[in-house]
């Protein structure tokens, strides 16, 4: 994944991420992102302050759309 500055487009930071990662998530309140990778099945929390990997999360079948649930809970799959 990439991190870039919305006002440049220029590149600040790449975090490791599963295989193909297509998707990211931020829901308000909670420090995290979270990237989906379909072909991996598995979605990786990412740290927003640090840019780290803080876990990757092994899913049944193929992630296809995420979304929250106000309490950072909510994965859909397809």
């Amino acid at each position: 994944m990439v991190v870039f500055d919305r006002a440049t487009l220029a590149t600040v930071a790449t975090i490791p991420a599963g295989t193909n990662p297509d998707e990211i998530i931020f829901e308000a309140g909670h420090a995290d992102r979270l990237g989906l990778q379909r072909r991996s099945s598995d979605a990786t929390v990412i740290d927003a302050a640090t840019r780290k990997v803080v876990a990757t999360i092994p899913l049944p079948g193929k992630p296809e759309f995420a979304a929250v649930d106000g309490k950072g809970r909510s994965l859909r799959q397809h």
